[in-house]
């Protein structure tokens, strides 16, 4: 978190997730899921985020983590992408509480 004046204005975290073997990964286990990454408008590009990412991030390779995945929204995806981040196109989600008609 990043706080100013007795006050959060930004954060950022990772959640780990125990993934299993990944085909590119070997045998490391872990997963990183990037997740609360926000940035008060007011304190928006001025590098927070950024800074905030990368101590997640390199916490993440300090502890033998070789995958990381996020969310992005618009406004985001450009500093994911200046990380290092790639697009895919294969993530897809379902709400357990409503589900679709023909899995109720």
């Amino acid at each position: 978190m990043a706080e100013i004046d007795g006050h959060v204005n930004a954060g950022a975290g990772a959640v780990l997730l125990d993934w299993g073997p990944r085909r590119d990964s070997g045998a490391i286990h872990l997963l990183a899921r990037i997740n609360n990454v926000y940035t008060g408008p007011a304190w928006r590009h001025q590098g927070i985020a950024r800074a905030l990412l990368r101590a997640v991030l390199d916490d993440c390779r300090a502890r033998g983590i070789a995958y990381a995945t996020l969310a992005a929204t618009a406004d985001g995806a450009g500093l994911y992408r200046a990380l290092g981040f790639a697009p895919k196109a294969d993530e897809m989600t379902l709400s357990l509480l409503d589900p679709p008609a023909g899995l109720a």
